[in-house]
């Protein structure tokens, strides 16, 4: 049976983020492109969660208001730097803080030698690793610009790197792309999780759905990353309940709902191409951690 509709998420933007224009910007991510591809090592098995046990997670109440990318291909950036402010707030108890998407998109693209270009590596693993690797400075010290402004293709000054280094990950692990049952264990152990998608042209703005129920076919625009936030075992659709997932986006809260929207559990499984993944190592005995 179907169980409620579940409440948005408040409307809450960044302050000085640029819009994301309608459309969206370019694809942030590209499978056949060049650069490394590192393969974080793939967290166990965890048991089967049975189709009538009721469940409900939300962690976007953790997170920090949403981002708008502009119409720059940043968007592994501003994943991964939402999950690990979560994780800062959540973790360690620190007060609610911007990281900056911009320092660490320099670095990823550092890495794949693409500095001066509009572009984003192969996989949410190279931004991933630059976070273990460089670590990322708070926003105020690297603030994001529009794509006109040339400070995007600029190296982050010294302060900036310099505060950097004292926020760095430990480890990141990967997750069954095809198990949607081990995404639902990680978001119980309050594990936000990063994904990277075939972003539908059909989930482009202007969308505006609460639920993304194109079961058919969904020609795409390139790869994208994002973050599953919450779970839903029988979100309501068509008189039945169905499995499906939140997820949180970067193109401004007038996408989907307030910038979030709910996608069934199949549908997700079958955009993602790559193992979703998960920062680990921030929660003593935990099973996520190293």
């Amino acid at each position: 049976p179907p169980g409620g509709i579940p409440p948005p998420t408040p409307p809450s933007r960044h302050p000085t983020d640029p819009l994301t224009p309608p459309g969206g910007p370019p694809p942030g991510l590209n499978p056949h492109g060049h650069g490394p591809k590192p393969t974080p090592p793939k967290l166990p098995k965890r048991p089967k969660i049975p189709d009538e046990k009721k469940i409900f997670i939300d962690l976007s109440g953790y997170f920090n208001p949403i981002r708008s990318q502009d119409n720059l291909g940043a968007c592994s950036a501003f994943a991964a730097t939402s999950i690990f402010e979560y994780i800062l707030h959540v973790g360690y108890g620190m007060q609610r803080r911007y990281l900056s998407p911009l320092f660490l998109w320099y670095k990823t693209r550092k890495t794949i030698g693409a500095v001066n270009y509009d572009t984003g590596p192969r996989t949410c693993a190279v931004p991933m690793q630059n976070l273990v690797e460089d670590g990322v400075c708070f926003e105020d010290l690297w603030s994001f610009v529009d794509s006109s402004n040339p400070k995007w293709r600029t190296p982050p000054d010294m302060p900036a790197v310099r505060d950097a280094a004292q926020k760095k990950l430990i480890s990141f692990r990967s997750l069954d792309r095809n198990d949607p049952d081990q995404w639902v264990h990680a978001l119980l152990e309050k594990y936000p999780i990063n994904i990277v998608v075939y972003f539908p042209r059909d989930m482009a703005k202007p969308y505006h759905n609460k639920l993304y129920n194109n079961f058919g076919t969904r020609p795409n625009i390139g790869g994208h990353a994002m973050v599953i936030v919450g779970y839903h075992s029988h979100y309501p659709y068509e008189g039945k309940g169905i499995k499906a997932f939140k997820i949180r986006n970067s193109h401004d809260v007038d996408w989907g709902e307030n910038g979030y929207t709910w996608v069934p559990a199949e549908i997700l499984r079958d955009m993602l191409f790559e193992d979703p993944i998960v920062i680990s190592g921030w929660k003593k005995d935990s099973y996520y951690s190293p």
